[in-house]
């Protein structure tokens, strides 16, 4: 990283802009590599930050600042491509008939969650939401985290009681409904924990429904209409205990977090039927759910202020944008644990913006990131 720095600097003297925006752009995409840079060179007076350097070399090129966020992304990726090895797109045997469902817990303060955040966001992409789906939980700890949303809490409380920890332990990642254990690590721990992950979901794949339901989503304005029509369940379905699951999740989140990671994807903003589900049975095998998602928005708003009265203290923003929304639909089986079907849909529709995002994301109106601080903890 301290060369890389160096060749930016040079670079940056020889008003060289495209060369300097290549090489600054991934410490923008991943902040924790400038917080490395930050405490070996701060010290020093005529020191510029690797993202200061690219916001000048971007504004020297006059590139149209609607291309930034694709720059950015192109640079994200090939900057996970490094850490975790540029893995190859999964060939499959037969295709895939569902998606295989990845439940991840992490936090924003948590250092050893980096590593899975980085293996989650290269999955994603490599595998595609047709054959995996991710959904991200977001916990407090003990600094406070303000994507965290109150049934993900009571959902970690519930797989972590499960597993038998009196409390849970993050990074958590449930494959299909099983816990893989020994998930943590940093930067470093990237290409094994991707290899590690990727094989036990190709063990996994191909794995077919157990039970087999369509699912129709109809938007109007701000409200999402989910319906979900049941095929009739297998005889021993009453010894599954099966409970299905209705997710809504915001498809991309730029927050920079204490432990350095910006892009946090698939962040889940509501449960409405609990952390529990709700009973799946022959009788209940066809529903209607509506959401609102300024309801939505509201109901966020307010825990995270009740978070921040019980603990007297203040985020530094609060990221309740939720604009680009995913739906996530899985039937679970509470005598096993396996996620016995996955149902994952993109919606199209952009539900609007606020200010609160550009805060978060520290950016000011044409799109730039002049000044990218960590969000800072909450006392605790």
């Amino acid at each position: 990283l301290l060369i890389t720095y160096g060749i930016i600097t040079h670079y940056f003297e020889k008003q060289q802009w495209e060369k300097v925006a290549e090489k600054a752009a991934p410490f923008l995409t991943l902040p924790l590599l400038e917080q490395v840079i930050n405490q070996s060179h701060q010290q020093y007076p005529n020191y510029i930050p690797p993202s200061n350097l690219f916001v000048a070399a971007w504004e020297k090129l006059k590139r149209n600042n609607h291309e930034l966020q694709a720059y950015l992304d192109n640079s994200y990726l090939t900057t996970l491509d490094f850490y975790t090895g540029k893995p190859a797109k999964p060939e499959f045997k037969e295709q895939p008939t569902r998606p295989l469902l990845l439940e991840f817990h992490t936090g924003v303060s948590n250092d050893k969650s980096i590593a899975l955040e980085i293996v989650c966001s290269q999955i994603q992409e490599k595998y595609g939401t047709d054959n995996v789906a991710i959904m991200r939980f977001h916990q407090h700890g003990e600094q406070g985290d303000p994507l965290t949303q109150a049934e993900g809490e009571l959902r970690f409380n519930f797989i972590a009681d499960a597993l038998g920890q009196k409390s849970g332990v993050l990074p958590m990642l449930m494959i299909n409904g099983l816990n893989l254990p020994d998930v943590g690590g940093g930067l470093p721990d990237a290409k094994e924990l991707y290899s590690k992950v990727s094989k036990s979901i190709d063990k996994q794949i191909n794995l077919a429904p157990q039970v087999k339901f369509q699912t129709d989503i109809n938007v109007a304005d701000d409200i999402i209409k989910v319906e979900v029509k049941g095929e009739k369940l297998p005889e021993n379905s009453a010894d599954l205990k099966l409970r299905l699951h209705l997710i809504i999740a915001e498809k991309s989140v730029s927050l920079i977090a204490p432990n350095g990671v910006l892009k946090h994807e698939n962040v889940v903003r509501s449960m409405p039927y609990g952390p529990y589900g709700r009973p799946y049975t022959d009788e209940t095998l066809n529903f209607t759910q509506e959401f609102d998602v300024k309801t939505l928005r509201y109901n966020q708003e307010m825990y995270l202020q009740k978070y921040e009265k019980s603990k007297q203290g203040k985020f530094a923003a609060h990221p309740v944008d939720i604009n680009k929304l995913s739906v996530i639909v899985f039937v679970q089986s509470y005598a096993t644990g396996h996620v016995v079907n996955t149902y994952f849909k993109a919606l199209e529709q952009d539900f609007g913006t606020s200010s609160s995002n550009a805060a978060a994301n520290g950016q000011n109106q044409d799109g730039l990131n002049r000044h990218l601080p960590p969000v800072p903890s909450l006392p605790e």
